[in-house]
């Protein structure tokens, strides 16, 4: 996508959200490295966007793959919630910096497919 396709989601209602400069494994990566990856990729959004970004997804994101460091580091960053990729539904109550979503890939053959899927990983 370029810049102007991004900004033309974003004036169509299409929310934003910031997943690393370079799409680094914050599970390998740390420290000074991490905060220019998550800090930088809010920046430049914001920059390029001209508006706030709020939200931010790890790359890679099983649980093994989000560390507590770099989750502290996501809240200082300024966002408001950052998501993971090990599936779940978020619910009334649950954590900010913890929420849980469900990847959407070429598995998924239709939304109906998608949607009972979703369904079954609820609990």
């Amino acid at each position: 996508m370029s810049w102007d396709d991004v900004r033309s989601l974003r004036a169509q209602g299409f929310e934003v959200g910031s997943h690393t400069m370079n799409h680094v494994d914050l599970g390998i990566v740390a420290g000074d490295q991490a905060r220019t990856e998550i800090v930088g990729s809010k920046d430049r959004l914001e920059r390029e966007l001209g508006g706030a970004v709020s939200f931010f997804t790890y790359p890679f994101g099983r649980r093994h793959q989000i560390t507590e460091e770099n989750r502290q580091l996501v809240e200082e960053a300024g966002f408001t919630c950052c998501l993971s990729a090990y599936g779940g539904s978020v619910a009334a109550g649950d954590a900010l910096f913890q929420l849980k979503r469900t990847p959407v890939s070429p598995w998924h053959i239709s939304p109906y497919q998608f949607g009972f899927e979703t369904m079954l990983e609820r609990s």
